[in-house]
């Protein structure tokens, strides 16, 4: 596998010892830590051979697959922000979404995704403006993501939701749990309340309650973040009648998760009748009928 990267030439054989060594024969973690070392520097060609182009110290190879993949982004320090928001969006990503919330745009934006494809960070499908990436790995896509700071990560998760409503709004009708997650990453609480509502609903309409149940959980842990009110109360009403109609099919009538989302159901209700708050009907008729 070396040798394949390496184009046949040999490797100073302290340097394949460490590749060796470091890798465990690991076949992933072989080929991107030989494509650091002959990115960073330590080795130049020479004939059929790489040799030192300087001392090979013990920081000189990174010891682990996450080091050696972020050695190689830092490396393209000017494309590096590109993989950071393609990595954001997902582990695929399409051209104009990217587009939609990237700092640079054409000739530029293309540059740098040819960069990445061809230190084969990514993979592409097509061509712009329709070209859908791919990264590599999964690792790959982590290791990208774990290089944001916290504030900036959030930025750009806000970006991503914003462009989804606003531009793609096929997906906020097709894919409200997308948003729902970007909102949430964001810290964007509401809106990703009322999407983790909405992607509950659409499971809910296609008979999938697991998947269902999945979405209601997780916008009823962003209700105590939301500050108090009847856009609050009406939002965790709807979530609990939500997640009372997923449990039914789920868990019959009589468990005590179903009872439980009963009444968390009944008591909101209450509570928002007397505060006069507005409800959206339900979706299942049983769970309105709550005595």
């Amino acid at each position: 596998m070396v040798d394949q990267i390496t184009g046949g030439k040999t490797l100073p054989a302290e340097v394949l010892e460490e590749i060796l060594v470091k890798t465990d024969g690991v076949p992933l973690f072989v080929e991107e830590l030989t494509k650091t070392v002959l990115e960073s520097g330590l080795l130049r060609e020479e004939g059929e051979s790489y040799v030192f182009a300087k001392e090979l110290t013990p920081l000189a190879i990174p010891a682990t697959l996450q080091d050696s993949l972020m050695a190689r982004l830092d490396r393209l320090s000017p494309v590096k922000e590109t993989a950071q928001i393609g990595a954001t969006i997902g582990r695929e990503f399409s051209y104009r979404l990217l587009d939609a919330i990237s700092p640079i745009k054409g000739a530029q934006l293309e540059k740098a995704l040819r960069e990445l494809i061809e230190s084969e960070l990514i993979y592409v499908r097509g061509s712009p403006p329709e070209a859908t990436y791919i990264f590599k790995h999964a690792l790959v896509q982590d290791t990208a993501y774990a290089s944001l700071l916290r504030s900036r990560r959030q930025r750009i998760h806000a970006d991503i939701a914003r462009a989804l409503v606003e531009q793609f709004s096929d997906k906020a009708e097709s894919a409200p749990a997308i948003i729902a997650h970007h909102y949430t990453e964001a810290g964007l609480h509401e809106p990703a309340g009322r999407y983790w509502l909405a992607a509950a609903e659409r499971a809910l309409s296609k008979s999938a309650p697991t998947e269902a149940d999945r979405h209601i959980v997780a916008g009823l842990a962003l209700v105590p973040h939301l500050a108090q009110g009847s856009d609050r109360q009406s939002l965790e009403l709807s979530l609990h009648l939500a997640h009372a109609n997923a449990l039914l099919p789920l868990e019959g009538y009589s468990t005590s998760e179903t009872l439980a989302a009963l009444m968390a159901a009944k008591q909101m209700r209450e509570s928002c009748m007397s505060g006069s708050v507005r409800v959206a009907p339900c979706k299942r008729v049983e769970v309105c009928r709550l005595r």
